[in-house]
């Protein structure tokens, strides 16, 4: 476990893959833990604490055990943002993002509303009456937005958690006809890869900044690794070709190091079984170091 006295950033694992019907996901924490280069963030990092789910079970199954794992995250995350403390979740399936994020802005709510950048290859905003596969990883943004099964959307409030015009969509290229439905409902920005190879990388970031900082209190990101193309990301379940370029990403990314309203990230559904070469690991730490490095990468 690592510790620095003069860290920043609260680490919190997610060791759960019951969001998906495929395992490794639950690995993930504790692989990039206990990897090699974790000493290139270590002077970062304050402190790690990591959740465990309390049964085992798959797809909607697995309602109850996701509900609970998810409560005692945003109760995690709640208190450090209240404290304004920076945290990174580590996963995990993605859907983490209910207790992450649940917490992060019930944490905020004295201060005003919490903005959201999704940064992910797939809309993860299904319902129960929509999901395709019965998996949870496709439905934390939509519960994010009030929408989806009662034990999701009430995580720490009944109330929900992020308003469509304070979250965006980026890299979007993988989804169903009922999500998009919901989120063009909702008026919800989306970025998809077509406008992203047309208009630039950092020309999309700074809209998405100006979506989730105006009128809110702070903003987190939510960063799904197979938003990256596969090619360089392989260790994900569900890959999409043709995705991001992380060296375009992250070096658009360095005008957000240490950002003042950044509350926290998010990294999610990393399977290191999957995973070539340590590729996608790497990856992780460079996002994690490109936000919150002392000094401008």
């Amino acid at each position: 476990m690592p510790h620095s006295k003069n860290g920043k950033i609260s680490l919190i694992g997610y060791a759960c893959d019951l969001g998906t019907s495929q395992p490794g996901t639950e690995r993930g924490p504790e692989h990039v833990i206990n990897s090699p280069h974790m000493n290139r963030i270590n002077q970062l990092i304050n402190d790690y604490e990591c959740f465990y789910p309390i049964g085992h079970a798959t797809g909607l199954a697995a309602l109850p055990f996701l509900h609970d794992i998810n409560v005692r995250m945003a109760t995690a995350t709640e208190q450090l943002t209240k404290n304004g403390r920076h945290f990174v979740t580590l996963g995990g399936d993605h859907s983490s993002a209910i207790g992450t994020w649940s917490g992060a802005s019930s944490g905020i709510a004295t201060r005003g509303d919490l903005g959201l950048i999704w940064i992910d290859a797939h809309m993860d905003s299904h319902t129960l009456e929509t999901t395709p596969s019965d998996n949870i990883h496709g439905m934390p943004l939509a519960v994010l937005l009030g929408h989806g099964d009662l034990s999701l959307t009430s995580v720490r409030t009944s109330k929900p958690k992020i308003k469509p015009e304070h979250v965006c969509l980026i890299g979007v290229r993988s989804f169903e006809p009922e999500e998009k439905n919901l989120l063009e409902h909702l008026n919800v920005r989306i970025f998809y890869m077509e406008e992203i190879i047309q208009r630039g990388i950092e020309a999309v970031l700074n809209e998405a900044l100006a979506i989730a900082t105006t009128g809110t209190a702070g903003f987190g990101i939510s960063f799904d690794l197979d938003a990256i193309d596969p090619l360089e990301a392989p260790g994900v379940g569900t890959p999409a070709p043709n995705g991001l370029s992380s060296k375009k990403l992250f070096n658009a990314l360095k005008a957000w190091n240490n950002h003042p309203q950044l509350v926290g990230l998010e990294i999610a559904e990393f399977n290191p079984s999957l995973d070539k070469n340590h590729q996608t690991e790497d990856i992780i730490f460079e996002i994690i170091e490109t936000l919150f490095s002392k000094e401008s990468l």
